[in-house]
């Protein structure tokens, strides 16, 4: 079954990697009857656990506050970076305020906050010591009670151990648990589910701390030095810099007139009082918190007070006198119990609950939102017009509002400060995470024509001959207005509605929950407007540092320490819960380190076997008082059978560990020197390596450096006379090269790693296995999962077939072994959480619904490692590239389309741009997956309307991603293909995918997956390339989409630029972008002496109108080469309904358009040269042509409507996306509108795809609505060269998304021809001046 001509067979064996197989367990014979005392041993454990969280809290922030006491932290340099701080804002705002080139301006800001970058590292750097001899002193105060383990952990690395256990307990004892009740703490005891007493909750931690690993690793955060935002020295860091915008403030504003004004103090303002601010009680006081008399907050609270007080007798002063900001709390500054927001109690039911904390959500919003009013119209009324440089919105703020309220978006984005030199913001912006008012003052102002959308005018909104940042502000304030007043979900409408709500019916009524989700929603909208301010950021790099902290004050009192999303969430979430529960439980078996390995010296310890009966596994847990019952000393018997005996087999396994780490121990272990030969000179080599490590690890450019040659060989030798000395060799028949012929230590560990294992199965007695599985010694359980079932046919699934080949029958296949049993696995248990109820089908007998959660399940998580010891993934994509530009001539190439009308599109070409297969991949194994998301996304829109509980897609998704990836991954081997995706911005993405019928992410993230270790399950050999034991690795291995950049591996990113706007047989796209806005002089400039727009008129021949023009005249980056587009093509346009508020499309004859546009003003539509009439016009009689005349309803003067008319005809794509209609008054489906998607091109041939629309009512029949285009492919045809049996089908389907796949695809063969001029650093971007070349070639 293997493809023997793939040209990817040597990409095999190129790296290790993990993964998780997951199989159910169920008990055997009498072992469900032990199980209910190991669940309730667990279930306490996961409660202790759940509530100990508090304690280990408190302790952080009980370390955070001793090590930042003033005196330990006065060795921080805080008057350094001041001065840093100081003056690069300096620079910073002189050259906002120069007249001088944008770009050049820019380039210096981004200079001073890289210097401030560097000021706030070295400051990080400065306070991770403080934390880091902090630990070390505790660890040297406890060292009489910590294990060696522990001690010899360094640094903050300590309090992420085990060891903390002991501070834990010295802290928080049990006699304590009164005193801490009172101060309303969780108790220190929980009550034990099996015997019903109290227990003290660290004292199930001693042999557990795998929980306590796991949640100290989630506190490692908090003493991160990298600048992330959860970090206490990132806030610190922060908070210094609104002290020192503070100060700089005060000295500016109010050195000379505080004491009029009414300040209290001023000590608060010199740089050494901020070493009493790095904690929570220095900051602010808090609730269950001592008195607050001299903390900062307070301080600054008072000083606001008294300059508001003042600024209110003195109106002309309220701009000179700006407000102070207040400090951000400390991380772990409060601790809080954490409680779920609504859960019943004894006194309360959870509809109770709900109700109080709905009226405290609506108590909270009503204290905050006049505050965020005050805000928007000071900032409307332009109060803070002289500091626009010190307020921010942030990156995913100006995305939105350009898409929303601007006409040409990427005109504005593209005016803005970008984030980086690289090539492709010539054609897709790339904004700073921060963008302040004055810059966006600044691009609005920049550019001459209408920007807004023309709602906005036509709606007087605004007024085109105003200034334009006035209109930016008068649309913000607009919008921020809309908020409120809108009467179907407007703030104000919904809180009266909400304060009515004195009661919530159990029944969850569809009245009251609308009444909850309006107040909600319409709340959301305001915060999540204001949030556009919000200066936080995951990294603190690059934030803003010049902020206004007038405006940011005021800003806090809305935003700050806002725990709206908390509530929310918590209400949404009520409201829509599911009819079942997925919470499960770890399972332990009274064992800290259950199967924490298979090694049969170490079953006493992890309790696991693996046993085996014909083609069933099972899974043994041995109970913690029967150690010993695999024993052979004490059972030897079990193991010696005859003939008649039936039988089990256990595996028996042997691993040798983690070699780097494991040789060295063993080789220079001070009882095994005299044994191996160890030397003085062998110890000096070992040192002097380590040294050589550790070197690289610190410094990037001593990667290059190699140890010297003879010195490795020594090394090598000795550790290959230890490993046979040891007995190790022959015990894993290790089978290695001479010394001098490895080209480093790592290598002789990679050949170690992968010979380092073996497993051999044993028979055992089957009636000893029943016996003690039926007392209780051991709990039995059957691997299984539908392959393992008595039914089980067909192909098995992934997870299968790497679990079976774990375990080969032959011995000799373990050399090398590929597949290997890892440690770490774990069992867990869910509990039944439904009743059995039995449904209907039409068709079929009745089913039950979501069988798995009416019953207990036990569950198995088993990591192995594939590849283990290969490690060729250095320089991995530069390895693919060579490849690909030795042998250049054998790659074919799959495009994928993300598409309109289709989930996903592909198409297979050869170089010369020929296709070789095509299709849609929204039908998979006969089923419409696309039909299936659209019903489903029907079923959540229509529940959504009233938060009802939603149905579940995931699997669905699941299932089709599966599948196609599958189906993309055949392509690659079938063809000797690369792939090319779409290189969508992450934004784009995540956003999307919220989307429940695109899938483009999860799709994109499963095949990098995929083809890390790619396997076919179609009958081959396990070792043939492509087989599961030598699986295709053709990406590298994966970090994170930020990090992948053009290129893992064969998939490449391009750009989307015009890939579904380009006409394939002629290579025209829309190549000029005029506004429908632009200026009546800019659209006087194209017509004027012929210099832009050569020619327009009526070409008989065609019937059609034409205009001629060369794309070059607009724009210099442009081809050279004149085009004459055709009005005769197919268009539609968008309109939104007044009577039920839904935009629908229409069809426009441009023909028709044109004809009246020249009747109107006088001219001969029938002409062949119009244009001359119409310059000659402009010359005499202009006036005319800017009188206004109703088109479409509306009024538009000649230029407007010749440019509107002008773009449509270049609109080579028609678009309008499915959408489902749906009515808000009895929230039934009213209608699903299939949407329309054709390409038309208006040059001749006129290459036009299908365009026909679809839509299905309430009865769900399917009907034709209009045909918008005729498919038109002229000789388009013959670049089909696939199988001729499905050229006609080729013919019939291939739509716009095709063309999108194609271009696509063909974008590839630019990139095959770019890695083989460069293979070694590719410029794998394509610009659109490469993108025109080689189309209109």
């Amino acid at each position: 079954m293997e493809n023997k001509t793939s040209s990817f067979n040597k990409f095999t064996k190129q790296y290790q990697l993990s993964k998780t197989l997951r199989f159910e367990l169920k008990p055997v014979g009498k072992t469900i009857n032990f199980l209910d005392e190991v669940i309730k041993k667990d279930k306490t454990i996961n409660e202790s656990y759940n509530q100990a969280k508090f304690y280990f809290d408190m302790l952080h922030r009980e370390f955070i506050e001793s090590a930042l006491q003033k005196e330990k932290a006065e060795n921080i340099n805080f008057q350094e970076f001041a001065k840093i701080f100081y003056r690069q804002n300096q620079i910073i705002k002189k050259n906002k305020n120069e007249k001088k080139d944008r770009k050049e301006i820019q380039n210096e800001v981004n200079k001073s906050q890289r210097i401030i970058d560097e000021g706030r590292k070295n400051l990080y750097k400065q306070i991770r010591k403080i934390f880091d001899k902090k630990a070390e002193n505790w660890k040297m105060q406890y060292k009489d009670k910590l294990k060696k383990s522990d001690l010899k952990q360094k640094g903050i690395n300590f309090l992420m151990s085990a060891g903390i256990l002991k501070i834990l307990e010295d802290k928080f004892p049990p006699e304590k648990n009164e005193e801490f009740k009172k101060q309303n703490w969780p108790s220190l005891y929980i009550k034990d589910q099996l015997t019903g007493q109290q227990v003290y909750i660290f004292e199930k931690f001693e042999k557990f701390t795998t929980y306590l690993t796991k949640f100290q690793k989630t506190r490692e955060n908090l003493y991160a030095d990298n600048g992330e935002s959860a970090s206490v020295i990132t806030r610190i860091v922060s908070n210094f810099e609104i002290f020192l915008r503070n100060k700089e403030v005060f000295e500016n504003k109010y050195q000379n007139n505080y004491q009029e004004i009414g300040f209290s103090t001023t000590d608060i303002f010199n740089i050494d009082y901020y070493l009493n601010c790095l904690t929570q009680p220095g900051i602010e006081k808090l609730k269950n918190q001592s008195e607050d008399k001299i903390s900062y907050n307070k301080i600054i609270g008072e000083i606001n007070k008294k300059i508001k007080e003042y600024r209110d007798k003195n109106p002309k002063e309220k701009g000179k006198l700006p407000l102070l900001r207040k400090l951000d709390r400390q991380i772990l500054g409060a601790v809080e119990k954490e409680e779920e927001l609504i859960k019943a109690t004894k006194d309360k039911n959870e509809n109770e609950l709900f109700l109080e904390r709905f009226k405290e959500f609506i108590n909270e919003n009503k204290k905050r939102t006049p505050k965020a009013i005050a805000l928007m119209n000071a900032l409307a009324n332009g109060e803070f017009q002289d500091d626009l440089n010190g307020i921010y919105l942030k990156q995913s703020a100006i995305n939105t509002i350009s898409r929303k309220w601007f006409s040409d978006w990427r005109k504005f984005l593209l005016n803005l400060p970008q984030s980086s030199k690289s090539k492709e913001e010539i054609v897709e912006p790339k904004i700073k995470k921060f963008v302040s008012l004055q810059d966006i003052k600044d691009a609005v102002e920049a550019i001459e024509e209408d920007i807004f959308k023309d709602k906005y005018y036509q709606d007087k909104i605004i007024f085109r001959d105003s200034d334009k940042w006035q209109q930016f502000l008068q649309i913000w304030k607009y919008e921020f207005d809309s908020l409120f007043e809108s009467e179907d979900c407007g703030y104000n409408n919904a809180l009266s509605e909400a304060e009515k709500l004195s009661s919530f019916n159990n029944k969850k009524s569809k009245k009251e929950i609308g009444v909850v989700k309006n107040y909600c929603d319409s709340s959301l909208k305001i915060y999540q407007m204001m949030k556009y301010f919000d200066l936080g950021d995951k990294e603190k790099k690059g934030t803003p540092t010049d902020f206004n902290t007038d405006f940011y004050a005021r800003f806090d009192d809305y935003y700050k320490d806002y725990k709206f999303i908390k509530y929310y969430n918590a209400f949404r979430n009520y409201l829509t819960k599911k009819l079942y529960s997925e919470e499960k439980i770890k399972l332990n078996f009274d064992c800290g380190t259950l199967l924490g390995g298979f090694d049969k010296n170490k079953e006493k310890d992890n309790l696991g076997v693996i046993l085996r009966k014909g083609d069933l596994y099972y899974l043994g847990i041995i109970h913690k008082d029967h150690k010993n019952i695999f024993d052979e000393k004490k059972n030897k018997e079990i193991y010696q059978l005859n003939e008649n005996n039936d039988y089990y087999e256990k595996m028996e396994y042997k691993l040798f560990p983690d070699p780097k780490r494991m040789i060295p121990k063993i080789a220079f272990a001070k009882k095994n020197r005299k044994n191996f030969g160890w030397s003085e000179e062998i110890q000096n080599i070992k040192d002097k390596y380590e040294k050589f490590q550790n070197k690289k690890k610190d410094n990037r450019d001593a990667w290059k450096d190699e140890f010297d040659k003879n010195e490795t060989t020594k090394l090598i030798a000795y550790y290959q006379q230890c490993l046979e000395r040891g007995g190790y060799k022959k015990e894993f028949n290790f089978n290695w090269k001479q010394p001098n012929e490895y080209s480093g230590i790592g290598e002789f560990n990679n050949d170690i790693a992968r010979q380092n294992y073996y497993l051999k199965f044993r028979k055992i007695d089957k009636n000893y296995i029943d016996e003690k599985a039926n007392n209780g010694e051991l709990y039995l359980f059957k691997i299984y999962n539908k392959d393992f079932s008595d039914k089980a046919d067909g192909t098995k699934n992934i997870h299968s077939l790497y679990f079976l080949n774990l375990f080969p029958n032959e011995a000799e296949k373990l050399n090398n072994a590929i597949l290997k049993l890892s440690g770490n696995g774990e069992i867990f248990y869910r509990p039944a959480s439904l009743h059995p109820q039995k449904e209907k089908r039409k068709f079929s007998r009745p089913i039950t619904k979501y069988k798995r959660y009416t019953q207990d399940k036990y569950l198995l998580h088993l990591p192995i490692a594939i590849n283990a010891g290969f490690d060729k993934s250095k320089k991995f994509n530069q390895k693919i590239n060579l490849f690909l530009a030795e042998n250049k001539n054998r790659f074919n190439i799959i495009g994928i389309d993300r598409g309109e009308k289709n989930l996903l599109y592909y198409c297979v070409v050869n170089q010369k741009g020929q296709i070789l297969e095509q299709g849609s991949l929204n039908e998979i194994a006969g089923v419409n997956y696309f039909e299936k998301l659209v019903e489903r996304e029907k079923e959540r829109q229509l529940n959504r309307q009233s938060w009802q509980p939603v149905v579940q897609i995931k699997d669905l998704k699941k299932g089709y991603i599966s599948y196609v990836v599958q189906k993309i991954c055949s392509l690659v081997e079938k063809y000797n293909a690369i792939v090319v995706l779409e290189d969508l911005n992450m934004r784009f993405k995540q956003i999307r995918s919220g989307i429940e019928r695109t899938v483009y992410q999860q799709f994109e993230k499963a095949l990098i997956d995929k083809l890390n270790y790619l396997v076919f399950k179609d009958g081959r050999d396990v070792f043939n390339p492509g087989g599961v034991l030598n699986g295709y690795q053709l990406t590298a291995p994966f970090n994170s989409f930020k990090k992948i950049g053009k290129q893992t591996g064969i998939l490449f990113y391009t750009n989307a630029e015009y890939t579904s706007q380009t006409d394939p047989l002629t290579g025209f796209r829309k190549n000029i972008y005029i506004s429908n806005s632009a200026s009546a002089r800019k659209i006087k400039e194209l017509l004027k002496n012929f210099k832009t727009i050569k020619a327009i008129g009526w070409d008989k021949s065609e019937k059609s109108y034409y205009l001629t023009y060369n794309p070059f005249d607009f724009d210099k980056n442009n081809i050279s080469k004149k085009w004459t587009v055709y009005s005769k093509v197919s268009r539609i346009r968008r309109e939104k309904n007044a009577s039920n508020g839904y935009w629908e499309y229409k069809k426009i004859d441009l023909n028709k358009e044109f004809k009246d546009l020249f009747e109107k003003y006088g001219f001969d539509p029938e002409k062949n040269d119009i244009l001359l009439d119409i310059i000659n016009k402009m010359k005499v009689d202009d006036q005319t042509l800017m009188d206004k005349k109703e088109f479409d309803r509306k009024a538009k003067n000649f230029y407007e409507r010749f440019i509107y008319l002008f773009n449509l005809v270049l609109q080579i794509r028609n678009t309008a996306s499915l959408s489902i209609k749906i009515n808000p008054e009895n929230n039934q489906l009213e209608e699903i509108d299939y949407g329309v998607d054709f390409i038309a091109s208006p040059v001749k041939p006129f290459f036009t795809t299908k365009g026909q629309n679809e839509f299905a009512k309430k009865s769900g029949k399917k009907e034709l609505k209009e045909v918008y285009a005729t498919p038109n492919f002229g000789d388009f045809s013959e670049f089909f060269i696939g199988e001729p049996s499905v050229k006609e089908e080729f013919t019939k389907n291939f739509d716009s998304d095709g063309v999108g796949a194609y271009n696509i695809a063909r974008k590839g063969i630019i990139i095959l021809e770019k890695i083989k001029q460069n293979p070694e650093k590719p410029d794998l971007y394509i610009s659109k001046l490469d993108w025109d070349k080689f189309t209109q070639k």
